[in-house]
């Protein structure tokens, strides 16, 4: 009878290790899970405030350009010092403007509005002008500059045909 009791006493055992090995598992298994949903939560809120940047700076662009205008045509240096607070703003939040003047054509970069004829194939899409400024959010583009391009003309051609024609 004493072996049954070890053996009944020693299968309760077994059981309540089981058990305590079952809640354990169970137990780790949700500090994982509630782990992964602080990190998915602190992502979901991180790219939020990003989003929730991107809509303010893009709300503020035409008030950034209207400044722009403003110290371009008038020599105010209030309006100067307000354009430099906010783009330093900007600046420090991760947002730039995107340097288009004389660059070569970048398909992926810029927004081609239009093409000037030129004589001088060095200049042969390259930038002309820039029509609307384009800016980064960090290494992303959130407006792509607007931006007229050099094409070459070729003149050449042309006094190739007048010459055969004599």
């Amino acid at each position: 009878m004493n072996e049954e009791k070890k053996s009944e006493e020693n299968s309760e055992e077994n059981k309540d290790e089981e058990k305590q090995d079952n809640y354990l598992e169970l137990l780790k298994r949700t500090m994982a899970e509630f782990d992964n949903y602080r990190k998915r939560s602190m992502k979901q809120v991180q790219e939020a405030k990003e989003l929730g940047k991107i809509e303010l700076f893009m709300s503020l662009i035409p008030f950034l350009e209207t400044l722009n205008e403003a110290v371009k045509y008038n020599a105010d240096q209030g309006i100067e010092v307000l354009r430099k607070q906010l783009t330093d703003i900007l600046a420090k939040e991760g947002f730039r403007e995107i340097n288009a003047d004389n660059c070569p054509l970048d398909s992926n970069l810029f927004e081609v509005l239009g093409f000037a004829e030129t004589l001088e194939k060095e200049k042969d899409m390259k930038v002309k002008e820039v029509v609307r400024k384009g800016y980064f959010y960090k290494e992303n583009v959130v407006r792509y500059p607007g931006v007229i391009v050099w094409k070459f003309k070729n003149n050449d051609a042309n006094l190739n045909e007048n010459e055969v024609r004599k």
